[in-house]
């Protein structure tokens, strides 16, 4: 009986005058907002693709292109025993291998960066996770506080009737 007291206490406190119209215009708010994010991720990944398509192309372009410049360089250098052209192969070749170290300190950074962006993910789950049980630790609270000035408010009626 007290709990339906307590129910029927909280009923007469809500508003009466609910619009349906107010939250089917949110919910329609909303489901917009999730398809135009839907429509923007999408887009995203439609840009990453093509820009992948394009280093793609172009690392494939530079590899034939520095093949074809590596194999002139050593047939002249062999061929010719010209000092210069040594220098030259040696040089490619000091080159080749910086460049390699750059594209792997490039994709190692960008490694780096999408662990960072993973574990802000993970920390922004987190904190929703925490401030959800923080919520509903608060709303608990907050019943047992309405439920106790119920019984508090009953007892008060009770005394003051006797």
């Amino acid at each position: 009986q007290d709990r339906a007291e307590i129910l029927n206490e909280e009923k007469s406190k809500l508003n009466k005058n609910i619009n349906r119209a107010m939250y089917t215009h949110r919910i329609m708010d909303i489901t917009n907002q999730i398809v135009k994010q839907n429509k923007d991720i999408n887009k995203i990944t439609s840009d990453i693709r093509d820009i992948q398509k394009t280093i793609n192309l172009n690392t494939n372009t530079l590899s034939r292109a520095d093949a074809i410049a590596e194999e002139l360089i050593f047939k002249a250098a062999t061929d010719k025993n010209d000092p210069v052209m040594v220098d030259t192969y040696r040089r490619l070749k000091t080159l080749r291998s910086k460049f390699e170290e750059l594209v792997d300190a490039v994709g190692k950074s960008g490694q780096q960066e999408q662990a960072i962006r993973d574990l802000e993910t993970k920390i922004d789950q987190e904190q929703s996770r925490i401030s959800a049980n923080n919520f509903g630790r608060i709303k608990a609270d907050l019943d047992a506080i309405i439920k106790e000035n119920a019984q508090l408010v009953s007892r008060i009626k009770s005394a003051s009737g006797k």
